[in-house]
């Protein structure tokens, strides 16, 4: 595991080397629109990454919550989705996370992944222990929200 103080560019142009259809929104051409075209998806995608690059900050409140809540696990399992652990994330940390900024903050610290055949989503290796202690305290929060 990385030690991480804050996330910078640097830190994300370095994830986008490793992986560069990866956006703000997620893997790939997330904003796909009916009858665009390539040139249109792919400056479509270089929008997407430089809102990527953009965010550090949530980045580095993503990487924080990531170390203190979930310890990775060889095996990646269909049951760390990022879209799931960015709602998690973003309720955690009291802002809007978007499933990009969770993908690429998992992969800068090195969490086992892979891409979902949902477009845009990865999977990653996670302790399941420490993902149904951060699911069970997400639901407690979120009823005492509504009472």
């Amino acid at each position: 595991m990385k030690d991480i103080q804050n996330v910078n560019q640097r830190d994300i142009q370095e994830v986008l080397k490793k992986e560069p259809n990866l956006g703000l929104h997620g893997f790939g051409f997330c904003n796909k629109q009916p009858g665009m075209t390539t040139l249109e998806l792919l400056a479509e995608l270089k929008r997407d990454q430089f809102a990527l690059l953009d965010s550090a900050p949530i980045c580095s409140k993503v990487c924080d919550w990531l170390t203190q809540n979930l310890r990775p696990f060889k095996k990646v399992t269909d049951r760390a989705g990022s879209y799931s652990l960015k709602h998690l994330a973003e309720r955690a940390i009291g802002e809007y996370v978007a499933n990009g900024q969770l993908i690429c903050s998992a992969i800068f610290l090195g969490y086992p992944y892979s891409q979902r055949t949902v477009p845009g989503n990865a999977i990653f290796g996670i302790s399941s222990r420490d993902l149904d202690r951060v699911i069970d305290m997400d639901e407690r929060a979120q009823k005492h929200v509504r009472k």
